[in-house]
């Protein structure tokens, strides 16, 4: 939103000075490209999450998780002082 503010203000400025055109063709070509890649990300973003919520793929929760299923277990180590830490699922008893 500031680039755009940033944008007015140079066009603006471009038109107040004399033979600076250069300055008035930056805002202008500024706008439009910021214009067309918020336009871009936006649209691109809306399709692929409604083609990607009606997939099956969106029904599987491991992948929204930052860590694989792991179980906290309670373990002793030297003297018994608990140590509190993951155990791989193919390594539980």
């Amino acid at each position: 939103m500031t680039t755009f503010i940033v944008c007015a203000v140079l066009f603006w400025l471009g038109s107040s000075i004399a033979e600076s055109a250069p300055v008035q063709g930056f805002a202008l070509t500024l706008f439009i490209g910021v214009a067309v890649s918020m336009f871009t990300a936006i649209v691109v973003t809306r399709t692929l999450l409604r083609l990607f919520v009606g997939s099956r793929l969106a029904k599987r929760t491991a992948l929204f998780s930052a860590h694989r299923e792991k179980k906290l277990v309670l373990t002793y180590f030297r003297g018994n002082y608990p140590d509190w830490h993951y155990r791989p699922a193919r390594l539980r008893a």
